[in-house]
């Protein structure tokens, strides 16, 4: 189940957020913005776990479409 779906610029700002389950922080978005920013080896994975928060996510025309989750889903 999504907890959350959001839409980030290339520079990091939010322009959409949508909290489905009111489970998670609006800090998501900063915290999925660094990690992509500082990952080394080429183009980040299109799923990632940080702090037990899944997110998948994928970059079209220099924007981020983001969904998080905390349960592990398949």
């Amino acid at each position: 189940m999504i907890s959350q779906f959001f839409i980030l610029t290339a520079r990091g700002d939010t322009i959409i957020l949508r909290d489905f389950r009111q489970d998670l922080g609006r800090e998501t978005c900063e915290v999925f913005y660094r990690k992509v920013n500082l990952w080394d080896d080429g183009d980040p994975p299109p799923s990632m776990c940080v702090n037990g928060l899944n997110y998948f996510f994928t970059k079209k025309f220099g924007l981020y479409f983001v969904a998080t989750t905390r349960f592990n889903v398949s």
